[in-house]
């Protein structure tokens, strides 16, 4: 391949490197074979624990790719389990390894490998303990010459029996070319050898491929103007035309002369765009040729756009069965004019079913610089949760210089509500929410409030909701409609459906409470129906009464438990010191509302006395009073009424 360097301002060949690093030793080295180390990019391919590791008296090659820079094996299975000691190291296998007497043997020998590494690549060469250098023969010799070594390295470097050697050359290289490394201390069998090298490649061929030119009316001419770098020139080159007729396969249209080429006979509805390709190699000089320039003179075709209207800045939000308009807008970019008027196909499809809508119209041709505008219109039912839009303006009927800015997809524009939401339900008890096992009133007023947000699919009747009572150890009986003390409405347009039930005088005991309510798609409120305990006790009492927090330093309120059927109407609390003097008192108006069943006071009280003045800390007493249409509520000490006894208790103010 190649690219463009921006400094050069010229196309090269790409470039490839790879860090190499050998540590060998002489044969007399304490060290020895159990130190030896290859490694590419820090890598180790030289490793003692596996049963692969290059044997001791060998000479060992690694070929690298001349383009690339990546070692490789010359011959035998990179990655073969069987035991092949003619390849070696880390695997995938790279490096060939030779005993002395597998070195000149006529078949899997050294000439085997030299036949296996292509011309130009480069080979390091490295021995391991003692290969017989002073037993070569002139034909190990001879064949070490194809790499660039001299026939004449062995005695030109001193090699003396158990020498460690690290070469490095090229398949082809001029002879003398080649590097041999060896100790610089003697004697050359004790010694280790490092041998750090950048082997680097080059690619000595690329392609370079045009945008895509047209669409086209109609195609005329095409130049070119290439120029080599080297001189002489030593690149070859040739370009061709071509145009893509699947997503996988093109079509040769015409190779490129000298000169001017007619291409007038390229029938621009079959091939109404092309692309030129220019393809270069020099395995001399490396340098790819220049394209300068390379032109095609054609009649465009024209050039539109299509964008939406700014409700589709943001995902839609509708409710099933409203109706959505959607306006779209197509502009002629160009100076030609469209033939004819436009089809436009757009196509819904929901995301969860795979429901589908296609539909199709025809707009007006907007004139050059022109743009019309069109609406869509899309109805949701039965497009419930998140759709998606896929819309094509000239679907390939006419041609354009681009299509693809004719088309609009859009993942999830507009999500539907209504079955991907569940109605909520609210229950309160005489216009509370209340606990699991609170206290209620004897004759409680039970409200169900079942909400939907889709007004276009309202709550219309009572067939959303049923609901159901128990007593203590029963089963749930339901609760007719037609029954007395039941009533119901319809609020919001159907957003609300509102249930009350005054289930009248319910004796002391334990209740339970079941509601089934669904919205007019089929949801349920919740995956399982609402259920709710509550107690009554007849009895009017007010137990349980604290202050709380109990001490306080700056403010405390009451929390108390009521029970019966109705509250009082007479209700006061007094603080006094403990030697009976009142210092407070608090009437119902200021002590706030009060309900059967547990309460906590709205009153806080400070420290202070009827006047406001603060008060010195100290044990302090509360009485409580309370009637109910004058009688006296019960005040009696309860199970657990260890602080509070006929309506009274202590505070203790800690500042």
């Amino acid at each position: 391949g190649m690219y463009p360097d921006t400094l050069k301002e010229s196309w090269v060949y790409n470039y490839a490197s790879n860090n190499l690093q050998v540590v060998t030793y002489g044969s007399n080295n304490a060290s020895g074979i159990n130190e030896l180390s290859v490694k590419i990019n820090d890598v180790e391919y030289n490793i003692r624990n596996i049963n692969k590791a290059c044997r001791n008296n060998t000479i060992n090659f690694i070929a690298f790719d001349r383009e690339t820079a990546n070692p490789y094996l010359s011959f035998g299975d990179i990655s073969s389990s069987q035991i092949d000691l003619k390849s070696c190291g880390k695997s995938p296998y790279l490096i060939n390894s030779f005993a002395f007497s597998e070195i000149e043997t006529g078949t899997r020998d050294l000439q085997t490998y030299l036949d296996g590494v292509s011309a130009g690549d480069s080979v390091v060469v490295f021995t391991i303990g003692n290969v017989n250098f002073l037993s070569w023969t002139a034909g190990m010799k001879a064949k070490m010459t194809e790499l660039g070594f001299n026939a004449t390295f062995i005695t030109d470097n001193g090699l003396t029996t158990g020498a460690p050697m690290i070469g490095y050359g090229a398949k082809g290289g001029v002879v003398g070319s080649a590097k041999v490394v060896i100790p610089t201390t003697l004697p050359l069998a004790d010694q280790q050898l490092i041998y750090l090298h950048k082997v680097e490649g080059k690619s000595i061929h690329g392609r370079l491929t045009s945008p895509k030119i047209g669409p086209a009316l109609s195609w005329g001419s095409f130049f070119k103007n290439l120029k080599g770098l080297d001189d002489p020139v030593t690149d070859k080159n040739s370009v061709r035309i071509f145009s893509q007729t699947g997503a996988l396969q093109t079509e040769h249209l015409s190779s490129v002369l000298p000169g001017v080429n007619d291409l007038s006979f390229v029938d621009p509805l079959l091939y109404p765009v092309v692309q030129l390709e220019l393809s270069t190699s020099d395995s001399i000089g490396n340098t790819p040729v220049q394209a300068k320039r390379w032109t095609v003179l054609y009649t465009p075709s024209p050039e539109g756009v299509v964008w939406g209207g700014p409700e589709l800045v943001t995902p839609l939000q509708k409710s099933e069965g409203e109706p959505v308009a959607l306006t779209f807008y197509f502009m002629n970019l160009s100076p030609y004019y469209f033939p004819d008027s436009l089809t436009v196909n757009y196509e819904v499809v929901n995301q969860g079913s795979g429901a589908r809508s296609l539909q199709q119209v025809r707009i007006i041709a907007p004139l050059p610089g022109d743009t019309t505008a069109f609406d869509l219109n899309f109805i949701t039912k039965g497009f419930q949760g998140k759709n998606d839009l896929d819309l094509m303006v000239n679907p390939g009927v006419t041609p354009e210089q681009f299509l693809g800015n004719n088309q609009i997809k859009l993942n999830g524009f507009m999500e539907v509500g209504g079955d991907f939401f569940n109605p909520l339900i609210d229950v309160s008890f005489d216009g509370r929410k209340i606990l699991n096992g609170d206290l209620v009133s004897s004759t409680p007023l039970i409200t169900i409030n079942l909400e939907d947000d889709n007004a276009y699919l309202p709550l219309s009747d009572t067939t959303f909701l049923d609901f159901y009572m128990a007593e203590e150890g029963g089963t749930y009986k339901r609760v007719s409609y037609s029954q007395l003390g039941v009533t119901w409405e319809v609020k919001n347009g159907g957003k609300h459906l509102v249930v009350n039930y005054e289930s009248g005088y319910l004796n002391t005991g334990s209740y339970r409470l079941k509601v089934v309510a669904k919205d007019a798609s089929g949801n349920y409120a919740g995956a399982e129906p609402y259920e709710i305990q509550f107690e009554v006790v007849n009895e009017s009492t007010i137990t349980r009464f604290y202050p709380y927090p109990n001490p306080f330093t700056d403010k405390m309120r009451f929390v108390f438990t009521i029970t019966g059927d109705a509250i009082p109407d007479e209700f006061s609390i007094r603080i006094l010191t403990i030697t009976g003097r009142v210092v407070r008192e608090i009437g119902l108006s200021e002590f706030g509302p009060i309900y059967v069943g547990n309460n906590m006071s709205e009153f806080y009280w400070d420290g202070t006395d009827q006047n406001g003045d603060r008060l010195g800390n100290g044990v302090y007493l509360y009485k409580v009073t309370a009637r109910i249409n004058g009688k006296e509520v019960d005040l009696n000490a309860k199970h657990g009424d260890r602080g509070f006894k006929n309506g009274i208790g202590k505070i203790y103010l800690a500042r």
